[in-house]
């Protein structure tokens, strides 16, 4: 049947660290920073209560379940800061694109409009 020592203890600790409740309505990042402060809480008591090195195996393990947990949601801000520095950097692009698009236009209807305005007709026989 396997392990199923493994699986529970999965669950476990699964339960135990997951996001927030009701985290639904903040924003992921918001949501991830504040699971990792929670966490953060944990590691320091632990770290209070044993000082020592040689503080024994379940504190040793649950430290490294919270360091793990702690850099994979470390990743995922990283990543979501990423992709909105990314979304950001395009934005601007676009809009540049957009500025350059409409200077562009504008330099053309005021090149077109310049004779025009100063009594000069843009005709072929007003070049000779």
């Amino acid at each position: 049947m396997g392990n199923t020592n493994a699986v529970k203890h999965g669950e476990r600790s699964r339960r135990a660290f997951s996001s927030l409740v009701g985290s639904g309505q903040l924003p992921p990042l918001v949501s991830l920073r504040a699971s990792n402060l929670m966490i953060a809480e944990r590691v320091g008591e632990l770290s209070r209560l044993m000082p020592s090195p040689a503080f024994g195996p379940a504190a040793y393990r649950e430290l490294m379940l919270l360091d793990g947990i702690m850099w994979q949601r470390t990743r995922r801000m990283a990543r979501i800061e990423m992709d909105n520095a990314k979304t950001a950097i395009n934005l601007a692009s676009l809009g540049r694109d957009q500025a350059k698009a409409t200077l562009r236009l504008a330099k053309e209807v005021s090149a077109a409009l310049r004779p025009s305005l100063c009594g000069v007709q843009n005709t072929p026989d007003s070049k000779k």
